[in-house]
């Protein structure tokens, strides 16, 4: 949420001394940007603003205040109803424990399933980097382990991540040989950059859990050594052989 201060009303549009146009400034980077012209708006527009950021995918909302606005004085009526403009009304309402904080739903599926992690700038710290699946880092600034195995892979799925150019180089090239799940809450991120095979538009935490449920299920019904324990060494002994590999 970014709150800031405008030229009085009666002086924008003027040229006037520290005027800048900031809802034009942002608009291509902020998720929802208000200007305010009255001050019994504020209260409104605050509650709308709390909500259109931390719903659907997380974004930054402003708010532009102009200064003869912040002079005024106004008691706030909070039980006044929220009118959603445009096509924010139509934002997901998710339940409350939506978004992956706690990280228990990845790190359960991935001790389950034993796939090895490797992470995006801004994933880092959703698993942690000590354990023996984390392959750390991937793309450009990244571990040579992550993108050698991501290179090698023959399935990749790809939890709330955009494909950026920091992280695939010459995407037409990006793990040519693997089969692409995709899953991320905002559906303009899906086939954007990389098409995938397979794409879920939901919180990946909501997916994760669903997974989750269905995998628990499938090994009470079927009951194997495999199940009981995860593939986790099998992928372990991969990690190893994409070691050798890499010093060879």
């Amino acid at each position: 949420m970014a709150i800031t201060g405008q030229v009085p009303r009666g002086l924008m549009g003027t040229d006037a001394f520290q005027e800048v146009p900031l809802i034009d400034i942002t608009r291509p980077i902020t998720k929802f940007n208000y200007l305010v012209l009255d001050v019994e708006d504020i209260p409104r527009i605050v509650e709308e603003a709390f909500l259109l950021a931390t719903s659907g995918r997380l974004g930054l909302v402003l708010i532009d205040i102009p200064r003869d606005i912040q002079k005024e004085l106004v008691v706030p009526n909070w039980n006044k109803p929220i009118m959603l403009p445009g096509n924010a009304s139509r934002l997901p309402k998710l339940p409350k424990k939506a978004h992956l904080k706690k990280f228990e739903e990845l790190r359960w599926f991935v001790g389950f399933t034993g796939i090895p992690v490797a992470s995006t700038l801004m994933g880092l710290g959703i698993f942690p980097c000590t354990d023996d699946l984390s392959l750390h880092m991937l793309g450009m600034h990244g571990t040579i382990l992550a993108n050698y195995a991501v290179d090698r892979s023959d399935l990749l799925l790809a939890f709330g991540v955009r494909f950026d150019d920091r992280v695939t180089g010459k995407v037409q090239a990006f793990t040519i040989n693997a089969i692409i799940g995709h899953i991320d809450i905002d559906p303009t991120e899906i086939g954007k950059n990389k098409k995938p095979h397979l794409s879920i538009c939901t919180d990946v935490k909501l997916a994760l859990e669903s997974i989750n449920t269905i995998l628990e299920k499938n090994a009470a019904e079927q009951p194997t050594a495999e199940n009981k324990r995860g593939k986790g060494t099998k992928f372990n002994d991969n990690v190893s052989t994409w070691i050798e590999e890499i010093d060879e």
